[in-house]
């Protein structure tokens, strides 16, 4: 190795995509308008701010490891225009770019609708290697491999290392890459299995010093030596793709040492915040001296100021991230009264638009404000308010009720605990004819099977201990 260099990886900045916006969906008033356009924005904006990462980095090279696209037809005009300015940025920088294509952008798609500048090359579903040299030397040996079309299985890596394709090992006299998108085994989520493979085709003798992947949207490093990593995508898409997303920069030192550092993008932060409602309103919630009824508005309004103060916060937080909007799932816990009103008809999505109607209007007062915030949705995870001691101990409904769903959440846990999975057939016997009677006909019927898997054991016993919950709150418990 005789000269040091950067580049930035990065992947999956599916270009297209539309974030979700709060529930209940309305039409947005003036007020909401810039928050709904960020959102519209998102990942176009992710895109001019990897862009210009790269230039102040000075990074010699961009890689995108697939999924550039998000819509599966190859990408709309404006998202073909988007990609093609931002190489030419880089290329009137001397920069060049690496694109390998994934499963939403395959190298069988119709061509684009506009002309790549000459610094994009878009790697062949056969593999192809680059020898980059710099001012001061050799820089890198860079190979990498499209997607050919959709549903791709073959295994990539090993393809791609020389091991079971025509191309070469690596040349190690070289600072050598691999770029490819692909679902490494157990770690590729929720993810479809694409170009599958494991952890050990990236390693062993002739493998690339530094494996540059795609395809599942969380931030990892796999491996340290050599170095395997998913950047995640530069802007998460939806509530469950929540906390930092952004790229990895990765220094190259004259001895071939890499250092990788993750830098956030995303525009929009998604979190999950867990609301005790127990100790966000540590008073409890008044009753009328004569009737003893609650006053649930004015423990709403306690929740209310409570909720504000944690998203401006968080909010604060995620501006030193430069993040300009953070959306928020609140679930909310405890043995609250107020679980059995937010549960009541609308209550919750009322109460769930009166907070970013809220957050609204204080954006509009502080112009400066640092970050948006909005309440994506709230799950009610609350228990009841009784005493679920003396309940689980007695004889009547509610008890029965109580002790059954929990018995059925712990042999479900038992079960996760042992990797099975929560369709009756992959069940115990004692533990699947617990299961009620629909839902196993539901999960079992193949006209559902398609588009509606059976949860996860693990799911299906939140939702045991969910529904008992439920149960409890609509019971008159005495």
């Amino acid at each position: 190795m005789t000269q040091a260099f950067t580049f930035v990886h990065a992947a999956d900045l599916h270009l297209d995509a539309l974030l979700p916006g709060p529930l209940p969906s309305v039409m947005p008033d003036e007020g909401q308008k810039p928050f709904y356009a960020l959102l519209e924005e998102a990942v176009f904006l992710a895109l001019e701010r990897l862009t210009r990462l790269c230039l102040e980095r000075e990074a010699a090279f961009l890689l995108l490891a697939g999924d550039v696209f998000h819509l599966q037809s190859g990408g709309s005009l404006k998202a073909h225009f988007a990609l093609r300015d931002a190489c030419a940025a880089l290329g009137d920088r001397g920069v060049r770019v690496f694109w390998a294509r994934g499963n939403h952008d395959p190298a069988h798609l119709r061509p684009p609708a506009v002309r790549w500048p000459d610094n994009l090359h878009i790697f062949s579903p056969a593999g192809d290697i680059f020898k980059l040299d710099g001012q001061g030397g050799s820089l890198a040996e860079i190979r990498g491999q499209s997607h050919a079309g959709p549903g791709e299985n073959r295994p990539l890596a090993r393809l791609l290392a020389g091991r079971e394709s025509a191309l070469p090992v690596p040349d190690h006299a070289l600072f050598s890459i691999g770029v490819l998108h692909c679902a490494v085994n157990g770690r590729h989520g929720s993810h479809a299995r694409y170009a599958p493979c494991n952890l050990g085709d990236f390693q062993g003798a002739g493998a690339p010093r530094y494996w540059a992947l795609g395809h599942v949207h969380t931030p990892a490093i796999l491996a340290d030596d050599p170095l395997v990593i998913y950047p995640g995508s530069p802007q998460g898409l939806h509530i469950n793709e929540s906390g930092a997303h952004g790229c990895y920069v990765v220094r190259v030192d004259a001895s071939g040492r890499a250092e990788a550092e993750f830098v956030p993008l995303a525009p929009v932060r998604w979190e999950r915040l867990d609301v005790d409602l127990d100790a966000l309103v540590p008073e409890g919630i008044p009753e009328d001296e004569e009737t003893g009824a609650l006053d649930g508005e004015l423990g709403l309004e306690r929740l209310e100021e409570a909720i504000l103060a944690r998203l401006e916060l968080e909010a604060e937080k995620t501006a030193g991230e430069s993040a300009l909007a953070l959306v928020g799932r609140l679930e909310l816990r405890g043995r609250s009264p107020l679980g059995r009103l937010l549960r009541q008809g609308d209550n919750l999505e009322a109460f769930t638009l009166r907070l970013n109607q809220t957050l609204s209007r204080h954006e509009a007062a502080c112009p400066g404000v640092a970050a948006r915030s909005r309440v994506k949705d709230m799950l009610l995870k609350t228990g009841p308010d009784v005493d679920v001691q003396a309940l689980r101990r007695s004889d009547n409904l509610a008890g029965e009720t109580l002790r059954q769903a929990e018995a059925l959440a712990a042999l479900l846990e038992d079960q996760a605990g042992q990797g099975g999975g929560a369709s009756p057939a992959a069940l115990p016997p004692e533990l699947a004819a617990s299961l009620p009677q629909g839902l196993a006909e539901l999960y079992e019927d193949r006209r559902f099977q398609r588009h509606l898997p059976a949860p996860e054991a693990e799911e299906l016993a939140a939702m045991a201990r969910e529904a008992a919950g439920l149960c409890l709150d609509m019971f008159e418990v005495e």
